[in-house]
């Protein structure tokens, strides 16, 4: 806020994070997550009870909560929106946006429908549906018009499963801080429609994510996708020696593999690269 105000800029919008749950301020608030539960605090609490807990904070008087599927507001008594799930607002059904009784910061309750046919079309897979569903619940619940909102330009960030060409491949990008092996399955379902040759980029490149990838879950992705892919090329030193398979090799980096992935692999194959690192 400092350097905003020696430079003489007026914010729109101001976006503060903080560790865990709500603040209780701000027009619309958003919980993502309420389905994999773990300890914070030290071990001493739960991360789903400290979220609900966090909701209670909200009055609910021009302002709205979005939540994850799993959590039914009326049982916190949090007036709000929730989307895809049980008693849901909002959702994503054959092509279409369909919102139901959406709370808005001015009052309203909107329903209706909106076409959705993103250009980049594999957007609107199930991978995406979780983020599509909260975005649109969140947007709509600032009181924006759905006449106003523009999607046909949706389109995904690096490493947030962007699909590329290089070099005459496609490269399904899903290399982040927050990527997870459990993504494999859909992704690879997704590659295959593209094409049968595949490679497998995956693995930890970077130090300073807050979380590593699981030896043994890395050896059981390894061990029962070893037959569907051309090569694995496995990033991460503390993996080394210890994943085998005769078409499994090892690299430094998430650019080496990149590049061995290219020199292996024929025009019109898929590369997959869902490593953690830092994005």
């Amino acid at each position: 806020m400092e350097i905003a105000r020696e430079k003489n800029l007026k914010p729109d919008i101001a976006v503060f994070e903080i560790s865990l749950g709500l603040t209780g301020i701000g027009d619309v608030a958003v919980i993502t997550s309420l389905e994999e539960d773990y300890k914070v605090a030290g071990g001493t609490k739960d991360a789903v009870e400290v979220k609900k807990a966090s909701l209670r904070n909200y009055d609910g008087k021009d302002r709205s909560v979005v939540v994850h599927p799993g959590l039914l507001l009326s049982d916190l008594n949090v007036s709000g929106n929730t989307y895809g799930a049980k008693d849901k607002t909002l959702w994503i059904e054959d092509s279409k946006v369909i919102f139901d009784g959406v709370k808005t910061i001015n009052g309203a309750s909107i329903s209706g429908e909106i076409a959705f046919a993103p250009l980049e079309s594999y957007i609107a897979t199930d991978y995406y549906r979780n983020c599509l569903e909260t975005a649109f619940c969140a947007v709509l619940s600032l009181g924006i018009p759905p006449e106003e909102l523009n999607i046909a330009d949706l389109a995904p960030v690096k490493g947030r499963l962007k699909l590329e060409e290089i070099k005459g491949r496609v490269l399904i990008d899903n290399s982040n801080s927050g990527t997870k092996l459990k993504f494999l399955a859909e992704i690879t379902e997704l590659a295959r429609r593209i094409s049968e040759k595949m490679v497998l980029i995956v693995g930890v490149e970077s130090q300073y994510v807050c979380e590593g990838m699981d030896l043994d879950e890395l050896k059981e992705v390894v061990k029962n996708g070893v037959s569907d892919f051309v090569e694995i090329l496995i990033v991460g030193e503390e993996f080394k020696g210890k994943i085998a398979g005769k078409n499994v090799f090892f690299t430094d980096s998430l650019d080496m593999a990149l590049e061995k992935a290219i020199a292996d692999s024929d025009e019109g194959s898929v590369i997959i690269s869902n490593v953690k690192t830092w994005r």
